[in-house]
């Protein structure tokens, strides 16, 4: 019975579509397109706004288990009522990522700003509001450093905080708020990565070069870099010497010194990308 009423329905359908194409309500093309975009808003207007809303959610199940693309679920789900299982949330994710990674980021937002109003436990409202504060951000909107700083709070894990507080700094440094920024940095706790750890200092340090109140701030820190007298060995060192030089021309000290400071922030870079793309001496050059 059930596959006897489906056939019957797609006849009933393919007739309509041949009704309405000789009517010119629809193109005379392979699919089903309308004719002209005033006679698509004209029909879509004549439906009931809640009957729009659970169409849109009927549209939004049927891609989905159809296996469509993320972002053709979202756009029915941006539009549909009464949707909050799993897949809602998972759909809105990918669909923000792969805007995000096309560069629209005003797509992206759109996509987490209605995955925010389907997740109610904290892990997961905290990865939605990081990753909705990071595409903010992007878009150039006021409310990144306030989504960014809900998740950090309903953040647990200590790398995590630390990533979205990097975002976070970034954000308000552009902002010209980098006084925030150090007073969220010093506040953030040490974690096992070095490699995090030292992106947490470069980004604190970085506060310096556009703010004079931030600068007053880290007097100490500023203070106590050194000038190891050889080739910088991490991002960090880089950093902190073209940061020392940068300190010594305002205070008109030396340039050749300086200039020497500067030479050994770029041989460790140089040093740096030789050990990566540079074969191991004496083997097969098979790995090319």
């Amino acid at each position: 019975m059930p596959r006897t009423w489906r056939a019957s329905t797609r006849t009933t359908a393919v007739h309509a579509a041949g009704a309405m194409r000789t009517g010119d309500l629809l193109a005379d093309e392979a699919g089903l397109a309308f004719a002209h975009p005033l006679i698509r808003a004209a029909i879509y207007q004549s439906v009931p706004i809640g009957e729009r809303g659970l169409r849109h959610a009927e549209a939004a199940h049927l891609l989905n288990k159809r296996g469509a693309a993320a972002e053709q679920v979202a756009a029915q789900i941006l539009l549909a009522e009464s949707l909050d299982e799993p897949w809602v949330l998972e759909q809105l994710r990918i669909a923000a990522e792969t805007a995000l990674g096309l560069g629209a980021p005003s797509n992206a937002v759109a996509y987490l700003r209605r995955a925010l109003d389907t997740t109610q436990a904290p892990a997961g409202r905290a990865d939605v509001l990081a990753l909705l504060g990071r595409a903010e951000a992007r878009a150039g909107m006021a409310q990144a450093a306030g989504h960014l700083r809900d998740a950090i709070a309903l953040t647990a894990d200590r790398e995590a905080r630390a990533r979205i507080a990097i975002a976070l700094a970034e954000q308000l440094r552009f902002a010209a708020r980098a006084t925030e920024a150090v007073e969220l940095l010093t506040g953030i706790e040490p974690v096992a990565d070095p490699k995090l750890n030292d992106r947490i200092q470069i980004e604190l340090l970085s506060t310096v070069q556009v703010s004079h109140q931030a600068r007053q701030l880290l007097t100490e820190r500023i203070d106590a870099l050194e000038d190891r007298g050889a080739p910088a060995r991490s991002d960090r060192e880089r950093f902190e010497l073209v940061l020392l030089a940068f300190e010594r021309l305002l205070s008109n000290q030396p340039a050749a010194r300086t200039l020497e400071l500067i030479t050994q922030a770029r041989l460790g870079l140089e040093s740096a990308h030789d050990q990566v793309i540079r074969p191991p001496q004496g083997r097969s050059r098979s790995w090319l």
